[in-house]
């Protein structure tokens, strides 16, 4: 096998790596995957949101696969992805955002905040 062919299997290999990974936590939360209205991704992750309120993640967490702040994730209204991190909109008026911080993630805020013109 010469290296270029050695290269592109170990790249080939990595990827589907990845993807068992996805699958195998996908599975893990397929017991709260009910009731979903609206699915949102990242770069290499996914959150869905149920009729109730609730979000459910997966994939890499470096990229909003899991969320520290899921006992914040209730009554949330609206989700959304950017490259590396997710957010949320509450009925209450707070965003709660996850994830790669480059991207936007762990960030706590009211939509106030915004509405008023800042702090």
């Amino acid at each position: 096998m010469n290296s270029h062919a050695l290269v592109n299997y170990c790249i080939r290999s990595f990827w589907f790596a990845w993807l068992d990974l996805y699958w195998f936590l996908a599975e893990r939360q397929q017991d709260y995957l009910i009731n979903i209205q609206e699915i949102s991704s990242t770069h290499f992750a996914f959150a869905a949101l149920s009729s109730d309120g609730h979000v459910v993640t997966w994939g890499d967490p470096l990229y909003g696969g899991h969320c520290d702040a899921q006992d914040e994730l209730y009554d949330v209204q609206q989700i959304t992805g950017s490259y590396g991190a997710f957010h949320a909109l509450r009925l209450d008026g707070w965003i709660i955002s996850w994830g790669n911080a480059d991207s936007g993630g762990a960030v706590r805020c009211s939509t106030q905040v915004f509405q008023k013109g800042g702090g």
